[in-house]
């Protein structure tokens, strides 16, 4: 746990001085809610077990029309698609969907943070420290939580 608060703080004022108000930090939580895998999902792969229970994992499959889908839904303009990268509001690792409402554009300039805020995360739900409910709370409070601008 105080490896998840060191780096929150770590993210949270990188992205204080990342932001410059032209690109969004964090996802709209109106347009990309987080969405679940499910063993309905066309991209379910497999069943995780981390010893905590069995967890639905959708394999990586964002269609390039679909990424500029998600640029489109946050007003910005498909001649930026360089400086974005395509995220999911729950990760993968942790059985998210690549379900629209699942994904969001993030700036590159801030996407180091957040892969090793995400990275954190998992480790403590591969290794059974948390659940994936505790593991999608968390990503979902750091996410829509305080780093709101």
């Amino acid at each position: 746990m105080i490896r998840f608060i060191l780096a929150a703080l770590l993210l949270f004022s990188s992205l204080l001085y990342a932001y410059d108000g032209n690109f969004p930090t964090v996802p709209d939580e109106h347009l990309s809610p987080g969405k679940l895998c499910t063993s309905s999902d066309p991209d379910f792969m497999r069943y995780y077990d981390h010893g905590l229970g069995k967890v639905p994992i959708c394999d990586r499959n964002v269609s390039v029309q679909t990424k500029y889908e998600v640029l489109a839904r946050y007003g910005i303009p498909g001649n930026k698609r360089s400086l974005y990268k395509i995220d999911h509001v729950i990760p993968l690792s942790i059985g998210g969907s690549n379900d629209i409402q699942n994904l969001f554009p993030i700036n590159l300039k801030v996407t180091e943070e957040y892969e090793r805020l995400e990275e954190s995360i998992y480790l403590d739900f591969r290794d059974g420290r948390i659940n994936q409910s505790d593991a999608v709370r968390t990503i979902l409070e750091w996410k829509f939580g305080g780093w709101k601008n």
